[in-house]
């Protein structure tokens, strides 16, 4: 429940989450070098801002619960009951960053209380001017219900595991800009996901039956 952080050039090396917290608003993280063997940011809020930050795994330090050391997430969407939030979440920018053996890209979805996502739901996240290397497993990202719009633009992408890179549902608006693919990748969406594709190479659409 906080408002108007602002967080640079800080190096946070953890074995939990490196920034954590729900029902955030104008927050601002720039020039941080980020590490860790759980979650990089595992957020909610509006406007929420990460700028020239590195988000590099895998975590120098073994996971508090796990003991493991793998980097899990870049953004997890935190929105818990039944503590009180002011508003949907919306507004995430991650910008200028670079992204090194982090797992996987995001994960969200709404209602889920397992995720702690059963609040006040996702509305949109950017992703904008990323260099994304060393990923390995698929994101779920699904509204439930919900609409929420998933922004990627002039982003290299190097995606190496073999499932889907992405799967989304039919609450979900994707809008991808001028991404560079290294290698083929694929992106699951439903029937009636609203699709933004230009300037993507190396992009293997599968629609759900």
């Amino acid at each position: 429940h906080c408002n108007d952080v602002h967080i640079s050039d800080c190096i946070i090396e953890s074995g939990d989450d490196c920034l954590a917290g729900y029902d955030v608003e104008n927050l601002l993280v720039e020039h941080c070098h980020l590490n860790t063997a759980c979650n990089a940011l595992r957020i909610g809020g509006y406007n929420l801002v990460f700028d020239n930050c590195q988000f590099i795994g895998p975590g120098k330090y073994p996971h508090r619960s796990s003991d493991t050391y793998y980097t899990h997430g870049i953004f997890k969407y935190y929105a818990i009951k039944p503590d009180v939030i002011r508003r949907d979440g919306g507004k995430i920018i991650i910008k200028n960053s670079i992204f090194k053996d982090v797992t996987m890209l995001l994960s969200y979805q709404n209602g889920s209380e397992d995720m702690m996502q059963n609040n006040c739901p996702l509305r949109d996240v950017t992703f904008e001017n990323v260099k994304i290397d060393g990923l390995n497993k698929k994101s779920i990202f699904k509204g439930n219900g919900e609409k929420c719009h998933l922004i990627i633009k002039n982003a290299t992408i190097n995606f190496e595991g073999d499932e889907n890179f992405l799967e989304i549902d039919e609450a979900i608006e994707l809008s991808l800009k001028n991404i560079n693919f290294v290698l083929p990748t694929k992106i699951k969406v439903n029937q009636e996901s609203k699709l933004n594709i230009v300037e993507c190479n190396n992009i293997i659409v599968i629609k759900e039956e």
